[in-house]
């Protein structure tokens, strides 16, 4: 069965896409997956025969199953990857059979118009047929040539000419059909060549990083992007070394964790108007029973009459009372009858339902000063290695801005860029002056970004550096009213008190006491 998450990624290709019709596309897409997860051969159902894109799926899979296998095993994520770069394939290779098909038009409507020719038109045509269809294909005109002279000395020369034609349409058409077939199943095998070459090469990368990687992050789903990267040992040591240290120092992964928590604990609420059906009892009026008298009508209805009406039914009275009766106008008692019944009616209710608190995500601003130098340094790039780490697992977003004298972004929303980002930024030295202002009006412009409403705005800093201008403290506080948080983590001890005073929370890091 394909997941809500897989249809979603798919859905353009199985609503709109070229190949076939959109019910064998959902089969398709099926069958592949059940060979990426190693259920055997996918069920297809309604059909008398796998096709060509069934046996390419077949052939791209099976030939890499094992190590698929090993690398997709209780990775949903990845599955969905590969599955994704399968189809894709198949879709761009079916648009070029397509094109290729533009070819073939003109054969196509020969074809056609010999279909049309009369008895009379195909033996008086014969030599620019036979000159036509030269071009295309290898038909033995030789044969049909004998069949059109023999058929002179035919009683019924004119049934003779027409089943000759109509042999030698058929004969054309195969010829043509296999032509294109052939040609089909050609493209078909060369573009697979083409796409197993990077796709096996990834596969075998995603193997590489999954040993490398596993001891950092809990989380591997997302490695396809990163396998088409270039990739050195070098950048991946590093990502390492920094795993290591945040290993040895609970306190920063702790840090992480306890922002987490305060954002836990702001649970929000919001109105929410649910339709409700409820049955409600009420008397229905029946008349057809008799209950209780109300009145007096006029009618035809004999069991409900007057006496005084009876009494027109004397000799000399009848035709009065045939008269009324005829014209409905007897006097008849009126009743009524009440039964309980009951009926549906909607209405609206009001309730308040706590809001799905999904994680938010992180901004962090960076002092990457010279006098950050040092351990400072090396504690700075290891808590923003935790953030990262904390992103991914977590499918978080995260926004680094780096700052001295002027900014540097790093926008780790893709996973394959945001890693060689993060590792340039833990490979670069820090130097220069500080000037937070810039990094901090910064992180309130990401704030008004869909994707940053309501971050966390986390500075690591020694906080050496100028009081903030007011009007950006004005800034952070309306930010703040409408639920931001902004949170320092001092690393030192020479911070400027006018600095951190406009933080929710500030923390300290001793790093001669990192407990």
């Amino acid at each position: 069965m394909l997941t809500d998450k897989i249809f979603k990624s798919i859905n353009q290709f199985l609503k709109y896409g070229y190949i076939k019709t959109e019910e064998y596309r959902k089969k398709l897409i099926d069958y592949t997956l059940s060979l990426i997860k190693n259920k055997g051969e996918g069920e297809v159902t309604n059909l008398k025969e796998r096709d060509e894109y069934y046996i390419v799926c077949d052939k791209i899979i099976n030939e890499k199953k094992n190590d698929i296998r090993s690398i997709t095993e209780n990775n949903e994520t990845l599955q969905d990857d590969l599955l994704k770069e399968v189809i894709s394939f198949l879709e761009s290779t079916n648009k070029k059979i397509i094109n290729n098909k533009v070819k073939y038009e003109q054969e196509k409507k020969q074809i056609q118009s010999l279909m049309n020719y009369n008895e009379v038109q195909f033996r008086r045509k014969w030599k620019d047929i036979k000159s036509i269809t030269s071009q295309y294909n290898d038909i033995n005109h030789n044969f049909y040539e004998k069949e059109i002279e023999k058929s002179k000395n035919e009683k019924d020369r004119k049934k003779s000419i027409r089943d000759i034609k109509n042999a030698f349409v058929k004969a054309w058409n195969e010829s043509f059909t296999k032509k294109i077939i052939k040609e089909e199943l050609e493209l078909i095998e060369s573009e697979r060549k083409k796409f197993i070459k990077d796709f096996y090469e990834r596969i075998d990368k995603i193997k590489q990083l999954q040993g490398r990687l596993k001891p950092i992050f809990k989380e591997l789903g997302r490695l396809w992007d990163l396998s088409s990267g270039d990739w050195t040992d070098s950048g991946i040591d590093v990502l390492i070394e920094y795993a290591r240290m945040l290993e040895n120092n609970h306190s920063l992964e702790n840090f992480v964790d306890s922002l987490g928590r305060m954002r836990k604990a702001e649970i929000e609420y919001e109105e929410e108007i649910r339709k409700k059906i409820v049955y409600v009892s009420y008397y229905k009026p029946d008349p057809a029973f008799k209950e209780e008298v109300v009145g007096v009508t006029e009618g035809k209805d004999l069991n409900r009459l007057l006496p005084s009406e009876l009494a027109l039914l004397d000799e000399d009275l009848e035709t009065i009372f045939f008269k009324k009766y005829i014209e409905g106008r007897l006097q008849n008692f009126e009743y009524s009858s009440k039964f309980l019944d009951y009926k549906a009616e909607t209405i609206e209710e009001r309730i308040k339902k706590q809001k799905e608190n999904k994680k938010g995500p992180f901004i962090l601003c960076v002092d990457t000063s010279a006098s950050m130098n040092g351990t400072p340094e090396v504690i700075a790039k290891t808590l923003s290695f935790a953030f990262l780490k904390r992103a991914v697992e977590e499918d978080r977003k995260c926004y680094l801005i780096s700052f001295s004298t002027k900014i540097e972004t790093l926008e780790l929303t893709s996973f394959k860029t945001s890693f060689k980002n993060v590792i340039s930024f833990l490979q670069m030295s820090f130097q220069g002056g500080t000037d937070s202002t810039p990094a901090l009006e910064h992180s309130l412009k990401m704030l008004k970004e869909e994707n940053y409403k309501k971050a966390d705005v986390v500075m690591i800093s020694d906080f050496v550096m100028d009081k903030i201008p007011n009007d950006t403290e004005q800034k952070i506080i309306d930010a703040q009213k409408d639920k931001t948080r902004f949170h320092s983590l001092l690393i030192g001890s020479s911070q400027n008190e006018e600095t951190i005073k406009i933080f929710n929370t500030n923390w300290v890091y001793d790093a001669n006491d990192p407990k």
